[in-house]
């Protein structure tokens, strides 16, 4: 049975293809890893151990030094105790980033430390010059240069194998930073630059080839990326191959482990009110990822679900996410504490939203790995303050998975030719558009009706 639509502009077609069944992909429970700070918290005190102190960021010569917070002054120690955690949980996997995009480095990479803009005294960005003084330049167009922290990454690596896990190298950052000096790709426009990128010299593709192999000569067991233009993931997934290990990419297309997102946007920009208030752009990601689980089951391809509970969500059942405000409209909704219009607190129900979407994503996409995604406060207390991996694992267990050969339904896109001059439009935008606004409709839809959702372009 073939259906074949004909509806839009924007569809010129769309074929679903009713087949027999195949064989299921991932089955059971998927590996569960964090990418919560491994060295900067304690997972017995459940609090942040270790933090930064910076002087001189903007200077010639920026400094950072990892500080005790408490009781917990060794930082070996407190990292052998976390990943002994870890093996007790039941943990195969970690996540460990080794860049932010502040310029801050775990990992002592000669190639990066080495990068500045060049022909740039940034000692002129203090008054008198004096990194001790008042920086006289706005930070969000202020220059720095990469430093060095803590030289963790050979640690982290020896430390988790002595113990049998595996260690996902996580160079995301890098990739905003490089988007914001070329002023495109995701982390480059100017509302939300400055929130995950500083304006650091940013490699080029064969500087940043020479960072990879630093990374890649400590024998890590997989690396993982997101954001970076067409040259540097191809620059990835070629050394990566060479070297022996995966590349956990974002999307398809691209690597070995395609990662799916379950959560919805960021709180962070102005003019986030709005997409509070107009709910469906949180079904638009969702459908997104869900199209990634697609294309990976018609390629074979691992995948990963990665989960994070960003958004505040008001205890009160009787309001939403559109009740919650900020001092002002123009300004972002605090995830740390949101309130409402009138000014009192919100009390935040994230944490039980997000359990049931990874039982809600795991049942229905049943992905290889479910990956907690721990960068922001919400995210990070509720994985430290209960055994959510734990907790997760239980409830999946309590469920009785689908069959293990479901019908089939292959969704095939038509690759369109469009000229932005003449149409109005990109192939780009058309994809885009189908995206958001009619495979929401079709992967649902299939979804429960019992079918496995496989997606391919252009053939069956």
């Amino acid at each position: 049975m073939k259906i074949a639509t004909r509806k839009l502009l924007l569809i010129p077609f769309l074929c679903v293809s009713l087949a027999g069944s195949i064989q299921s992909f991932a089955a059971g429970i998927p590996d569960m890893l964090s990418n919560i700070d491994i060295l900067g918290y304690s997972f017995a005190q459940k609090q942040l151990a270790f933090d930064t102190d910076e002087s001189g960021l903007y200077s010639n010569n920026p400094t950072v030094v990892l500080e005790a917070t408490g009781t917990i002054t060794d930082v070996v120690e407190n990292l052998r105790a976390n990943l002994d955690k870890l093996v007790t949980d039941g943990s195969a996997f970690l996540e460990y980033a080794i860049i932010e995009g502040t310029g801050i480095l775990w990992f002592n990479s000669p190639t990066l430390l080495a990068l500045t803009h060049e022909g740039f005294d940034y000692n002129s960005q203090y008054a008198d010059s004096d990194p001790t003084e008042e920086l006289t330049a706005d930070e969000a167009t202020a220059k720095k240069k990469y430093v060095l922290v803590y030289d963790a990454l050979a640690l982290v690596l020896d430390e988790a194998h002595q113990r049998g896990l595996k260690v996902v190298v996580n160079i995301e950052s890098l990739a905003h930073v490089i988007n914001r000096a070329a002023g495109s790709g995701i982390g480059s426009s100017t509302a939300s630059t400055e929130i995950i990128a500083d304006n650091l010299p940013a490699p080029d593709v064969a500087t940043f080839r020479q960072f990879v192999s630093e990374v890649l000569a400590l024998n890590p067991d997989a690396i993982s990326a997101e954001a970076y233009s067409s040259e540097y993931d191809s620059a990835i997934e070629e050394m990566a191959t060479a070297a022996g290990i995966p590349f956990w990419h974002t999307g398809s297309g691209v690597g070995d482990v395609w990662s799916g997102y379950y959560y919805s946007l960021y709180p962070t920009v102005a003019a986030d009110y709005d997409s509070y208030i107009y709910l469906h752009s949180d079904d638009g990601l969702l459908s997104l990822a869900n199209l990634t689980f697609a294309h990976a089951r018609a390629e074979n391809k691992s995948s990963s679900l990665v989960l994070g509970a960003y958004n505040p969500l008001p205890c009160d059942l009787t309001r939403t996410k559109a009740d919650l405000y900020s001092t002002s409209r123009e300004d972002y909704i605090n995830q740390e504490a949101p309130q409402y219009a009138d000014g009192t607190a919100a009390e935040n129900c994230a944490t039980q939203f997000w359990r049931n979407l990874a039982l809600f994503g795991v049942f229905s996409q049943r992905p290889d790995h479910l990956l907690f995604s721990t960068d922001l406060v919400p995210s990070i207390d509720a994985y430290l303050n209960q055994p959510l991996a734990a907790n997760v694992t239980a409830r999946l267990m309590e469920h009785p998975y689908r069959p293990a050969r479901l019908p089939v339904a292959n969704i095939v896109i038509q690759t369109p030719t469009f000229d932005s001059n003449i149409d109005g439009y990109s192939s780009d935008d058309y994809l885009s558009d189908i995206d958001l606004t009619v495979m929401p409709l079709v992967t649902e839809s299939l979804d429960a009706a019992g079918y496995e959702t496989v997606l391919t372009y252009d053939t069956l």
